[in-house]
């Protein structure tokens, strides 16, 4: 089974004024336009790579422009990317007290916590986020995702449901939601969910290899056997290990016969 997986999005380019009394709306300030072309030139180094400069060049636009939720975000973000979790979580604190209403920060933010294990304050922010945006499908499968690490599958399951009742076409959504009804026990659930999801993917190896072990568990020998054929046009080594999951399975029931 894969890991859970928390979607991060990328870095926000387009500098957004959060001052817009201070300023015409049709004439930008020079420090405004300055702040802006920093965020932009630092969202260009952490892209490559360049993250002590981006942060730099992140800190010089943020000088320039302490109220904008933007560059903390993107900060934020490249700290995150920097492996500086705890800075991380500081900047987008730091963007969402500027700002809270952008929503996006709320995931990104969720994302960090994630990383440093805190489960419980990713839910919270993630909810926030849902309260902002309900029907963004990123947020829902998010949080089901947490759900699953911490092991509150019932619930991973409704949010995995909501995040494909907006967007059913995410592949990935299916197959945690199978993996959370798999630990549930409901295995023939869990079938339905991976079947869409091989069939979106079809060349996802490892979602393959899951639905087989699904159908072991459900005792459906035959579609386990059917499913080790396409494994072995996918990956002859992911093939070879499925191979001895059905062979022990057929040992044990022999045994227990």
């Amino acid at each position: 089974m894969k890991n859970s997986k928390i979607t991060i999005l990328f870095l926000t380019i387009i500098f957004l004024s959060a001052s817009a009394s201070a300023q015409s709306t049709e004439r930008i300030s020079e420090t405004t336009a300055r702040a802006g072309e920093l965020n932009k030139q630092a969202v260009k180094k952490t892209e490559v790579g360049k993250f002590a400069e981006a942060i730099e060049v992140f800190r010089q636009a943020i000088a320039l422009r302490p109220d904008s939720a933007i560059i903390y975000d993107n900060l934020g973000v490249t700290l995150y990317r920097a492996g500086r979790l705890e800075e991380a979580v500081a900047a987008l604190k730091k963007a969402i007290q500027t700002n809270p209403d952008f929503a996006i920060t709320y995931r990104r933010l969720s994302a960090v916590y994630v990383d440093l294990k805190k489960y419980d304050a990713a839910v919270e922010v993630l909810e926030e986020s849902i309260k902002l945006e309900p029907n963004s499908a990123i947020a829902h499968y998010n949080l089901g995702c947490v759900y699953v690490l911490q092991q509150k599958f019932k619930a991973a399951v409704a949010e995995l449901e909501r995040a494909a009742r907006i967007e059913p076409n995410n592949a990935e959504t299916y197959v945690q939601s199978g993996y959370a009804l798999s630990r549930l026990k409901k295995y023939d659930e869990a079938i339905k969910q991976m079947e869409k999801a091989v069939a979106l993917t079809p060349q996802d190896s490892e979602a393959q290899f899951f639905l087989g072990q699904l159908y072991l568990l459900n005792r459906d020998r035959q579609s386990a056997l059917a499913q080790y054929r396409k494994i072995a046009l996918l990956d002859s080594k992911l093939a070879d290990k499925f191979y001895a999951v059905i062979y022990s399975k057929i040992l044990i029931t022999a045994i227990e016969k």
